[in-house]
């Protein structure tokens, strides 16, 4: 008997976009579409016949036709599972799927406790209500079995409701394809329905006192940096933040006109000197440059000046020590690529050694060599929105930083959620602990604190890590925001904002 894999969705209720990518998805798991005589009737409706022609467009490519009744929906089928699957995406119930499909197991998404059979009621509500995060939650109901909650995608809200929504397809798209690649690898919950309440007024006027700040703050940074309110700095604080916290911390003065942010300490062996890289971010260029300056027995920072400049945004001046080289892995994503650089000459001369992850966007890349030698990346890539480099993080195997030879992780992306995903900092060892720093991006903003978590597992199969401590910006007298803490031995540092 042929294994079966099927997914449903309704073309009238979902949206081009939305389809595009679910068909796209199914492609890519080899799914043979069979196509409902109701959807071969064209609609009459612009919009409509345009998500039929889309969907009709991908079966054409899969050069397998078929018909089966089943109300306005494009059902998916593949010979690649361990079992029969049904993956529900349209406003047929679990309960009615399940009269018909008695021995199936069927996957079904939520967002607030309602099944999702669109996404189009997700936008405005999540800025009206200052939500956390928009969280879509995978369930997987088995035949006399509880139904489970497989997994759960997060991700920062936006101010604009279209974003918001665009985001959330996406995020279901990464959702399916993580545990379906999961499932394939591995071989009777209350839904009721709640009524999203909100005030589409109220959301239009949040919406546009939102794009009025981005205007004053832009105009703001160009005529009176100083008054700019996105003032990133940098603290510095001898010993062990997980140990002192940030009570001993030393904020650094800024220089008019700019902000600090992304800072990573380094011990020269050369000279025995402790130094500071950052990201340098000049109002009225608008472009960040990465700098380095001297901190002296007092925390002072001194001589601070520019050590890579280059026609694109740079910034996350990773630095890295492999063979006994010094090297750096800045976040390059402005040039669509990785960027490994040598050091000639510390801490002025630097020189390209190698590239990778060429044509997309790649930011806040840690490297980590394990204590069996195996080399790691952790990262975000995306060739979507900026707004998905907060959501997503993938870890590679690579051979070395010659980035000759990359393979991803089987359980790729690793984390679907906006505050926990994206490298805050380097890797750092404590105790026989091994700790990765996480941007927490939640309530719409860029960096509204850091996550430090323990890494229990990593391997090429599999990856754990929980969450031992958090850092809020607020902690610290005068400032609200934190997105970056490193930490290196009897010393670390960390960035704020007002």
């Amino acid at each position: 008997m042929a294994i079966e894999h099927e997914a449903l969705l309704d073309a009238y209720n979902w949206k081009l976009f939305e389809a595009q990518k679910i068909a796209m998805l199914l492609s890519e798991f080899e799914v043979r579409i069979l196509q409902t005589d109701s959807l071969r009737q064209k609609p009459s409706d612009g919009f409509l016949k345009r998500i039929h022609f889309s969907i009709e467009g991908r079966l054409s490519r899969l050069n397998h036709y078929d018909s089966r009744p089943s109300s306005n929906s494009v059902i998916g089928k593949t010979n690649i599972l361990a079992d029969d699957l049904i993956i529900n995406l349209s406003d047929t119930s679990v309960a009615q799927l399940h009269e018909e499909y008695k021995y199936n197991t069927i996957w079904q998404a939520i967002y607030h406790d309602r099944p999702l059979q669109s996404l189009s009621h997700i936008g405005e509500s999540e800025v009206v209500n200052h939500q956390k995060t928009i969280d879509i939650t995978l369930i997987e109901y088995v035949p006399g079995k509880e139904a489970s909650v497989l997994d759960t995608v997060r991700h920062n809200p936006h101010s604009s409701a279209i974003r918001n929504f665009q985001n959330a397809a996406y995020s279901l798209h990464f959702l399916i394809a993580k545990n379906l690649r999961k499932r394939n690898s591995d071989q009777g919950l209350n839904m009721a329905a709640k009524r999203i309440d909100y005030s589409f007024l109220l959301y239009v006027l949040l919406f546009y006192k939102y794009c009025l700040q981005k205007v004053y703050g832009t105009i703001i940074a160009r005529i009176a940096p100083n008054l700019y309110s996105e003032h990133w700095t940098v603290g510095i604080s001898r010993g062990n933040y997980l140990d002192d916290g940030l009570q001993n911390l030393t904020v650094c003065p800024l220089p008019k006109g700019e902000f600090w942010a992304d800072p990573f300490l380094y011990m020269n062996p050369d000279d025995q000197k402790l130094y500071l890289l950052i990201e340098r971010f000049p109002f009225k260029q608008r472009k960040g440059v990465l700098a380095c300056g001297e901190v002296d027995s007092q925390l002072n920072v001194c001589n601070m000046h520019d050590i890579l400049v280059k026609p694109y945004h740079m910034s996350y001046p990773h630095l890295i020590t492999e063979d006994n080289e010094l090297y750096m892995m800045p976040e390059s994503s402005a040039n669509s690529q990785l960027e490994v650089y040598h050091c000639e000459k510390f801490p002025d001369e630097w020189s390209l050694y190698s590239t990778g992850f060429e044509g997309q966007s790649v930011v806040d890349t840690v490297y980590y060599q394990d204590k069996n030698g195996d080399r790691w990346l952790f990262t975000t890539i995306t060739d979507s929105d900026v707004v998905m480099h907060c959501t997503v993080m993938n870890i590679y195997k690579i051979d070395s930083l010659k980035l000759k030879s990359i393979t991803p992780h089987r359980q790729n992306p690793i984390i679907i959620d906006s505050s926990i995903a994206r490298n805050g900092g380097r890797i750092f060892e404590q105790s026989g602990h091994v700790y990765r720093v996480a941007q927490n991006n939640v309530y719409g903003e860029y960096g509204h604190g850091t996550s430090v978590r323990e890494i229990m597992k990593l391997t090429l199969d599999e990856y754990e890590e929980v969450e031992v401590s958090f850092l809020e910006g607020i902690q610290v007298p005068g400032f609200k925001f934190n997105h970056h803490l490193c930490q290196i031995e009897g010393a670390f540092v960390v960035d704020l904002r007002k």
